[in-house]
């Protein structure tokens, strides 16, 4: 019997690796060609891959978030602190570690970090992003709506850079969106069962980016249950066993990290960066009306389609679709009136309602079909008008050398915009070229009823356009924004134990393109007695400053400066006793082999 047991395991061994992938391809083939949900999913990641992927690795890291965010992973990896993060050697307490922790683990799953492993779960995030807003869109109304919401979500202008750029913002749209749906998909079943699965997820966010990870769906779904006088919903949340599962999550970590960090820590990342940066913020003041001046911008093109689309939804009778439509309302009112009464504001604090406003848009352009033709110009006589604005720009940059040619100030403007390459004005126009000929025949369609044709040429024209954005118009500006050909300088000049100064504030990417930390010379004082030191000392300084601070130009030698002429850095070492003063000529900074 034994050796019978035997014979059938090493039998089961032996053809399992080559049955388990063959079944699972049949399993897969047989759910696309029968379920046409599983179809849209490969649509909706097939689409995230060609606006995500093209030009992950070409693009050096800019700040002001990405190589600080890159440093503290790679300072978790080194030091394998993953409670505290640290940048630049010293506890890192703007932040919760939830963004680190993924970088450092698709680092450790990529084997090492990098432009790609940095940005992968960016990526992943806004697929995830763009396969929530299908759920939520064909749940609350049809498979059609549910496609065309997680389009444009991913096309709408600001997404489409958070979906490659590594911010924390990206992974917190995802968490929100999450969150909502599984409280929606609740509703829609009448259980409470789920209802957990809520509080976790928002305990994820709230470990992303803080309180706002449970106050933004919260706030919406008060919103909406308000709104509706759908009381019962608020029960469905649970709140008290909710919120201690939500409090469990959070302070798992925060415990232990506090206990690490100690008394500072916790009153920075606690109250500082949370309370007091809501409450009396510091820095980005801006008025009570600021997200009204930059949200139709963060969400072009469909901004264009947007207020003609809530019409047409809105006079729609379907109980179904005003529900949606309430829920996303509700969702966008909520997130920007609780930011907006924040002094301190940034356009990316409001980003977790775009997935609401996507569902808003998709809803119209759906209810667009039945009452076609008598409503067709609220959408279409925008999207056309905003094309035939956009072709004019193009069309002076066709025509850019003509024009300056006859205008000087022009001229030497463009002679100083050279160091972004040869025939910039022809990517730029090709740019927004996609995006005019998306317009147009996406407007046209719409005037002729082609609703579903009408969507697919916008988005195509927008995928177009970041595609030549991606490959050829974004890795041009690391001639200005990255930092490693004058890291490869340092590198080389300075010694192993020469001290490295920064003159009055941490630039995170020297740090992480030198594997050195930096001391920080804040104040004229810090910067004599820096200078001061016997030994040999190397200055990083930004033009504006040595404008401003004579001194360091003249007090030390410059040995290399990058290649931004307005407000790049230049590299300073120190005069040893009988060495030539600050006349030394300038050796220029070489650049590195992969032309970063």
């Amino acid at each position: 019997m034994g050796s019978r047991m035997t014979a059938s395991l090493a039998t089961a061994l032996a053809t399992a690796p080559a049955t388990a992938p063959a079944s699972f391809l049949a399993s897969a083939w047989q759910r696309l060609t029968h379920d046409a949900r599983w179809r849209d999913r490969l649509i909706v990641v097939l689409v995230g891959l060609i606006l995500f992927l093209p030009g992950i690795a070409t693009r050096d890291l800019w700040n002001p978030d990405e190589p600080r965010y890159v440093e503290v992973a790679r300072e978790m990896l080194v030091t394998g602190q993953v409670l505290v993060p640290h940048l630049n050697g010293e506890i890192y307490a703007q932040k919760p570690p939830m963004l680190f922790w993924l970088i450092s683990l698709s680092a450790i799953v990529g084997g090492g970090l990098g432009l790609v492993t940095s940005r992968i779960p960016i990526l992943l995030a806004a697929l995830g992003a763009m396969l929530v807003a299908r759920e939520l869109g064909q749940m609350l109304a049809n498979r059609r709506v549910g496609l065309l919401t997680a389009l444009i979500l991913a096309t709408s202008g600001r997404i489409m850079w958070q979906g490659r750029v590594g911010q924390i913002d990206m992974v917190l749209i995802f968490l929100v969106a999450l969150a909502v749906l599984i409280w929606a998909r609740g509703m829609v079943a009448g259980t409470q069962r789920i209802s957990l699965w809520f509080w976790a997820v928002v305990g994820l966010a709230t470990l992303t980016k803080g309180p706002v990870g449970l106050l933004i769906p919260l706030l919406a779904i008060c919103g909406f249950c308000v709104a509706r006088r759908d009381w019962a919903g608020l029960r469905r949340l649970r709140p008290l066993v909710g919120l201690g599962l939500w409090a469990a999550i959070v302070l798992a970590w925060l415990v232990p990290a506090a206990i690490s960090g100690g008394q500072a820590y916790l009153d920075e990342i606690l109250f500082k960066q949370n309370v007091t940066r809501y409450a009396a913020s510091w820095h980005h003041l801006r008025p009570w009306y600021y997200y009204l001046t930059t949200v139709p911008l963060d969400f072009l093109p469909w901004t264009l389609v947007v207020p003609g689309a809530a019409v047409v939804a809105w006079r729609q009778r379907d109980a179904r679709t005003r529900r949606a439509m309430v829920l996303a309302v509700a969702w966008a009112v909520t997130t920007v009136v609780f930011f907006s009464l924040s002094p301190g504001k940034r356009t990316v604090y409001v980003l977790p309602m775009f997935p609401a406003l996507a569902l808003l848009t998709a809803l119209g352009l759906e209810s667009l079909r039945s009452t076609w033709p008598r409503l067709r110009w609220a959408v279409a006589g925008p999207v056309l008008a905003g094309a035939a604005l956009l072709a004019a720009p193009v069309g002076a940059l066709l025509f850019l050398p003509r024009i300056a040619a006859a205008n000087p100030d022009l001229a030497e403007k463009l002679r100083q915009n050279a160091v972004l390459g040869p025939n910039l004005h022809l990517v730029v126009a090709a740019v927004l070229g996609a995006i005019v000929l998306g317009l147009i025949g996406a407007g046209i369609s719409w005037l002729r009823g082609r609703h579903d044709l009408g969507a697919g040429v916008l988005v195509t024209g927008m995928v177009v356009m970041m595609m030549l954005a991606a490959t050829m118009l974004f890795p041009r500006f690391d001639r200005l924004k990255s930092a490693r050909s004058l890291s490869e300088r340092l590198v080389e000049v300075a010694g192993p134990e020469d001290p490295i100064g920064i003159y009055q504030r941490l630039d995170p990417r020297f740090v992480y393109h030198t594997r050195r930390f930096l001391d920080v010379v804040e104040t004229q004082a810090d910067l004599e007695r820096f200078l001061s030191r016997p030994e040999r000392v190397w200055l990083l300084a930004e033009r504006d400053d040595i404008v401003r601070e004579g001194p360091i130009a003249a007090e030390m030698v410059e040995v290399a400066r990058d290649a931004d002429p307005v407000d790049g850095y230049i590299l300073f070492r120190n005069v040893a006793p009988g060495e030539p003063g600050p006349g030394d000529a300038v050796v220029p900074s070489r650049p590195s082999e992969d032309g970063l």
